[in-house]
C-alpha cells in the first residue's frame, strides 16, 4: 500500500518541488523574470527554464536553459538563469521579448530519474500602450 502511495506521489511532477506564478505577462521587445522556489533539499540540483512543447514535461530546444548545481548564474542567448541558494529560489529572464515566446513554460528541477516543475503561462503583448498627453 505504501509502495503505491509513494509512486502515485512521485508521478506528480512538481506539485510539491517547486512553486512559482501561474501566468506572468511582458511586452514585445521588453524583458520579464519568473522566480522558481524550491525546497532545501533540492539546493544541489540541476535547476532550468523552458518554452513547453505539447505534450507533458518535454522541453523545447527553443529558450531552453539549465543551470548544474556546479554554477549559479548561466545565459544563453536571450535567456538567463540564476540560483539563489540561500534564499532558496531561481530567477529566470527573458530579454527583447517576440510575440513567439508566448506560450507555456516550465520551471524545473532535474533530479536523477525524473524531472519535477512548475507550469508558467507567458504572454507577450505587442506593444506597450503609452498615453501620451500634448500641450495645446
Amino acid at each position: 500500500m505504501w509502495t503505491l502511495l509513494l509512486v502515485g506521489w512521485m508521478l506528480l511532477p512538481g506539485c510539491w518541488a517547486l512553486t512559482g506564478p501561474e501566468e506572468i505577462r511582458g511586452y514585445v521587445g521588453g524583458s520579464l523574470s519568473v522566480r522558481c522556489d524550491y525546497g532545501k533539499s533540492y539546493t544541489d540540483y540541476t535547476k532550468f527554464w523552458c518554452k513547453k512543447r505539447y505534450f507533458v514535461g518535454l522541453c523545447s530546444d527553443y529558450l531552453y536553459i539549465e543551470i548544474p548545481s556546479s554554477r549559479l548564474m548561466k545565459t544563453k542567448g536571450r535567456v538567463s538563469i540564476a540560483d539563489d541558494r540561500r534564499q532558496l529560489f531561481f530567477t529566470a529572464s527573458i530579454v527583447n521579448l517576440t510575440e513567439e515566446d508566448s506560450g507555456p513554460y516550465q520551471c524545473g528541477l532535474r533530479v536523477t530519474g525524473w524531472s519535477g516543475w512548475h507550469e508558467v503561462k507567458v504572454t507577450v503583448f505587442p506593444g506597450e500602450f503609452l498615453i501620451c498627453f500634448l500641450a495645446p
